[in-house]
């Protein structure tokens, strides 16, 4: 005879191997629709601190691109890219460095089951961000996630909200 705790002791295992699996099958299109959606909000952000206008953003990028469209032959001979378009007009090499991030943080979800505080997330994307970028480590950017400006800490915050809305529309949560 079952017992109701073993019953109920099953029901919670069957319940959280079926979370899991929600979470798994939910982990990589969540990153590749992140990833998009990503890149869409800094641009919105770019062009709107440049008073509705989308000035260049000219960024290097590898000599294996350089047929792509788009890149072209900067005046200092490295090839370059204006990364101020949609995503689908980023070479490979700037689209991974989104998709980078947003594993990041779709992975750090899944392995704290959504367990952790907004400002633990938003601490751990920015220091993420710093180990990615090497430009702001020196600079007013490059501190604890705590002491950066409001506006700065915003742009955390947004990295998470989005990640954290995709990856629990995608697991039906």
């Amino acid at each position: 005879m079952t017992s109701n705790n073993q019953v109920t002791s099953n029901t919670i295992c069957r319940d959280q191997a079926e979370q899991m699996m929600r979470m798994l099958n939910a982990i990589d299109p969540a990153i590749e629709a992140v990833s998009a959606i990503l890149h869409q909000k800094w641009l919105e952000e770019y062009i709107s601190s440049n008073g509705g206008k989308c000035p260049p953003r000219i960024k290097k990028v590898q000599k294996e691109y350089a047929s792509m469209p788009g890149v072209f032959l900067g005046e200092d001979g490295n090839y370059c890219i204006d990364i101020a378009v949609s995503f689908d007009k980023l070479t490979p090499d700037w689209q991974e460095a989104n998709k980078n991030m947003a594993k990041y943080v779709v992975e750090m979800l899944c392995e704290t089951n959504f367990g952790l505080d907004n400002e633990t997330y938003c601490h751990n994307i920015h220091e993420y961000w710093l180990k990615q970028n090497s430009w702001p480590r020196e600079g007013p950017l490059g501190i604890p996630y705590k002491e950066l400006p409001k506006e700065e800490q915003a742009k955390d915050q947004v990295v998470f909200d989005i990640c954290y809305k995709e990856l629990r529309k995608r697991m039906m949560l």
